[in-house]
């Protein structure tokens, strides 16, 4: 369906993940019994339908918990977004339901959530089918309703080039403006948008506000540095082998020479299929990328953190790299984050 990540992580997941890692209670290996039942909460996005998807999330400094994804089977699907109190019940502040939707007219949905200084919440992702397919972008206000200072509408699309284009990552700059990380048939593409949804013609210098990512860079995650350097992973096939790649802008949008010479990192593993997913900065500016490598006929968590300039940190792992068996099957990392302890 367009505009879903290409995982379709479901819902009921997503939520275990999440009140395994936010519960604070429970021991380190256990579930948290104050959050839901056992730990466990799930909602459904739509009284319409039972395919509800969620793709991206992100934690109030309240304690809240903002779901952004998909509610499937019936067209139009939308974006939706649920907020949750820290015991995983519904919040009834937000919409009156605890959940909100947007609809583009076909089938859409959301990737990617993220947080503004100020409450609002903003949800990306994607609309249409195949070469019709255009990045979607819908901001809601702090109490769940869409916020029409953003396009007039609180919601958007964007054309990229002429091939389909799914918005993959956003982050919010302290100046409010959007950032985005989109994949694509075509050329993959970081977009910057003004706080009002306009497109920021300074970004890249082309005048669009669309920065094409080289080197044949496919995206999967975004990061901002304190400095305003933009930070994209993703994967890319070199030498008929995938790599991590890792590419940073500086905060006009272009590619940042200082980083590796080139602006573009590849990191390769032992068994030649690796495709990072993730990426966080550590308070120091180190570099955490996390996504799958292949081990045999398997995959398994890989976690590679670099220097500021792009090299490898010897001091984590072996020669920069981790990799981690989480169980007998293929493993696949979807987020990062860095704790204040440095973990």
């Amino acid at each position: 369906m367009a505009g879903m990540n290409p995982w379709r992580a479901s819902l009921v997941t997503t939520l275990f993940l999440l009140a395994f890692s936010f519960g604070s209670r429970a021991a380190p290996d256990a579930l948290d019994p104050s959050f839901g039942v056992g730990g466990r909460t799930s909602t459904n996005f739509s009284t319409r339908t039972s395919l509800s998807a969620a793709h991206g999330a992100v934690l109030q400094p309240d304690g809240k918990i903002v779901v952004a994804g998909s509610q499937g089977g019936s067209n139009p699907s939308g974006f939706s977004v649920a907020r949750l109190l820290p015991n995983g019940s519904p919040d009834a502040s937000f919409n009156s339901s605890g959940q909100a939707s947007v609809f583009f007219g076909q089938y859409s949905g959301a990737s990617a959530v993220a947080l503004q200084t100020d409450g609002k919440i903003v949800a990306a992702g994607g609309r249409g089918f195949g070469p019709d397919n255009v990045v979607a972008l819908a901001r809601f206000l702090p109490g769940g309703a869409l916020d029409t200072s953003f396009n007039g509408t609180g919601s958007l699309t964007t054309q990229v080039g002429n091939s389909d284009a799914t918005a993959i990552a956003v982050a919010i700059q302290p100046d409010g403006k959007i950032v985005v990380a989109t994949s694509s048939t075509g050329i993959p593409a970081l977009i910057r948008y003004q706080a009002d949804g306009a497109l920021d013609t300074t970004f890249g210098g082309g005048g669009t506000g669309i920065v094409p990512l080289s080197s044949g860079i496919y995206p999967w995650g975004l990061a901002l540095q304190p400095n305003g350097m933009i930070v994209v992973v993703g994967d890319v096939v070199s030498s008929s082998t995938f790599k991590f790649a890792l590419a940073r802008f500086t905060a006009n949008g272009t590619p940042d020479a200082g980083f590796n010479g080139t602006g573009v990192v590849l990191t390769g593993f032992e068994g030649g299929y690796d495709q990072a997913r993730a990426v966080a900065i550590q308070p120091d500016g180190r570099i955490v990328a996390a996504g799958r490598v292949r081990a045999g006929s398997v995959f398994h968590f890989g976690v590679v953190r670099y220097h500021v300039d792009g090299s490898l940190d010897p001091d984590f792992g072996v020669g920069g790299k981790v990799t981690t068996a989480i169980g007998p099957r293929s493993d696949t990392p979807r987020a990062v984050t860095v704790l204040p302890d440095g973990r």
